[in-house]
């Protein structure tokens, strides 16, 4: 957006090219910016939709404590190399 707004590239196409992104992605980038600033580009992770958990906590507290108490070798979980 700085090389943008700085005159450093000329339009989206060129920003696109130097950065090696989407001229699509310019563009949006640059009209949020436009409207609320750097703040309108931070990315707001969300968590994901999807199945619930395939384990409970219990469950889940029981497999730490052996990866924090036994090698794999000890839990028969074969490396692959």
């Amino acid at each position: 957006m700085a090389a943008l707004e700085s005159g450093q590239v000329k339009g989206y196409r060129q920003a696109a090219e130097v950065f090696q992104v989407a001229e699509r992605s310019v563009g949006s980038w640059w009209r949020a910016y436009q409207a609320g600033g750097w703040e309108a580009l931070v990315v707001r992770r969300t968590s994901r939709p999807g199945p619930h958990e395939k384990i409970g906590p219990e469950d889940r507290a029981v497999l730490f404590q052996a990866m924090a108490d036994y090698t794999p070798e000890e839990l028969l979980i074969a490396r692959s190399c």
